[in-house]
Order: structure tokens, then C-alpha cells, then sequence
């Protein structure tokens, strides 16, 4: 029963994590081109850094891409990736200390 229900929140964690990714990179994005029509604030790069190491980097990756945003900034792009990998060198080693087992 507790493995069922750590599968569906791990799914849904997952889920949600990566649509707060992609919609904070999409109003970004919004933000930067209008900002000063609306006067709103832009989305710090260090919280778009904090969600990808979360695990909303496939959200993140396809607001980049889709959308044109941050990909000309190389030194965020660097970040990225090393957030992202070391949310996968984690969750790699999770598993091969077998604390992944406890729950699937």
C-alpha cells in the first residue's frame, strides 16, 4: 500500500514540479519582452536554477526551446546543466544504494 502511494506522489511531484517549471519559464519569457508595458518583475535565474536541480528541468528545457528563451546566455546554460545533472547524479546514486528500493 505505501509503495502504491509513493509511486503516484512521486509521479505526481514529477508532474507538477515540471509544469511550475515550464509556466514560470514561459512568464519569464513573457515578462522580458513586455516588461515595461506591464511593469512586472522577471523570474530571478537562480529560481529557475532551483527548480531544474528539482527535477522541472524537461518543463524548463522545452519553455527554452519553444519559446527562445535563455538560450543565447551561456553562462545560464552552463548552470542548467549542471543543475541537471546533479539532480540525475543524485537520484542515480539513490538507486544504486538501493534507497530507491524502500519505496518501488
Amino acid at each position: 500500500m505505501f509503495k502504491a502511494l509513493f509511486k503516484i506522489a512521486f509521479v505526481r511531484y514529477y508532474w507538477w514540479i515540471n509544469v511550475a517549471g515550464f509556466a514560470l519559464a514561459v512568464f519569464d519569457k513573457f515578462v522580458a519582452v513586455t516588461y515595461k508595458a506591464f511593469g512586472l518583475r522577471r523570474i530571478s535565474e537562480g529560481t529557475l536554477l532551483i527548480l531544474a536541480s528539482l527535477g522541472a528541468f524537461p518543463g524548463e528545457s522545452l519553455a527554452f526551446v519553444l519559446f527562445d528563451h535563455k538560450t543565447r546566455k551561456k553562462s545560464f546554460r552552463h548552470s542548467f546543466v549542471f543543475a541537471t545533472a546533479c539532480h540525475l547524479l543524485l537520484y542515480f546514486v539513490a538507486w544504486q544504494f538501493g534507497l530507491m528500493r524502500l519505496f518501488f
